[in-house]
């Protein structure tokens, strides 16, 4: 049975910006740190972003984290998410998480 997260209390509504081409992987997977081994494939880090190992705000492995925003048009800046134009419009490439609020 699936369960309204929506409307759940417990649960925080969230947007991650992403490429086209990782959506099936996400839908397939969920969203996965990276390192995360994924079928033959695993989850990288982007060249220019903050790598493995590193401190940064005081926190060990920053990358280890999967970056969420409350705010969808933080997650839909093109930094973090791919655009697909169609049709003469563009669209942002955006996935909408819910996470708990414990």
């Amino acid at each position: 049975m699936i369960k309204n997260f929506r409307n759940n209390p417990k649960y925080k509504r969230t947007f991650h910006g992403t490429k086209f081409a990782n959506l099936k992987s996400i839908f397939d997977h969920g969203l996965q740190p990276p390192g995360t081994a994924i079928g033959k494939s695993e989850v990288e880090i982007v060249p220019g972003h903050i790598q493995k190992g590193v401190e940064l705000l005081g926190i060990k492995n920053w990358s280890d984290a999967v970056f969420v925003s409350p705010s969808p048009f933080y997650a839909a800046n093109s930094v973090y998410a791919g655009r697909i134009p169609c049709n003469g419009r563009t669209y942002c490439c955006l996935v909408e998480a819910m996470i708990f609020n414990d």
